[in-house]
């Protein structure tokens, strides 16, 4: 993906994902050196604040999700049902709660309803392996290697920023997707998505969407297809796993 989007430029001024996630984007983007700041942000506050904590404070995060680590299932099945119905306040809590949901749920994924809020069953004990506690800790070591913003507000707030000299990756929902994280996403969400990622383009910056290789994607977002190849190994279903075809739109 990214050898398509810095093929034309390898360096940028900023590097800006308005869908920051699970943030794989982000963290090669600084780990490759391809900009001079890197923005993220979300529309979920509970991913920004797993990151901007990881960032900030890994130590005890990482101690938190230690004693969490220590819980029998049956602890663990009650403290995760307690915590799909709870609201946190501070960014250590979101994080925590955020971090022990994914790792606990089916498959280790985030979906939320309108009415119910976060709603993925049980899945597992939860367990902070060696290897996961090195990935946040290189995480955080990412994020502080280089300037490095993160806030939660809306995709249109992001790309209001943009400008000649940056590069844009965006990542949605996909055109087919039953997930929600924050707000329903609709296609009224893809177009509004679509105006505002052509204004940026149009104001220089560099821009790219990442959708399914479907009819409505290339009816909706206009500019140079890019037909990739994706692993995912993150879904409720085995149908939803493995290798799939996406479209990467080069915004023109």
């Amino acid at each position: 993906m990214f050898e398509v989007m810095t093929r034309a430029n390898p360096r940028f001024n900023r590097y800006l994902t308005p869908t920051l996630g699970a943030g794989s984007d982000f963290y090669y983007a600084i780990l490759n050196n391809i900009a001079d700041e890197y923005i993220g942000t979300d529309l979920n506050p509970a991913v920004v604040a797993a990151h901007s904590v990881v960032k900030r404070n890994v130590t005890e995060l990482l101690g938190q999700l230690h004693m969490r680590s220590d819980l029998t299932e049956s602890e663990c099945k009650d403290l995760y049902m307690r915590l799909r119905r709870s609201e946190q306040q501070s960014d250590m809590g979101q994080a925590v709660r955020f971090l022990f949901l994914i790792g606990s749920g089916v498959n280790g994924i985030w979906r939320e309803s309108v009415k119910s809020g976060y709603n993925i069953p049980f899945g597992k004990r939860y367990k902070l392996s060696p290897s996961g506690q090195d990935r946040l800790r290189q995480c955080s070591s990412l994020l502080n290697q280089a300037p490095t913003t993160l806030t939660t507000c809306d995709f249109s707030s992001t790309l209001a920023q943009a400008k000649e000299g940056d590069l844009v990756y965006i990542d949605p929902p996909f055109y087919g997707s039953k997930f929600r994280y924050v707000s329903t996403w609709n296609q009224q969400e893809h177009q509004r998505l679509a105006l505002h990622a052509k204004e940026a383009r149009n104001r220089g910056a560099t821009v790219f969407i990442s959708n399914a290789d479907c009819p409505e994607t290339r009816a909706t977002y206009t500019g140079i297809y890019h037909p990739i190849e994706v692993r995912s190994d993150v879904s409720t279903s085995a149908k939803g796993r493995g290798v799939r075809r996406e479209l990467l739109i080069e915004v023109g």
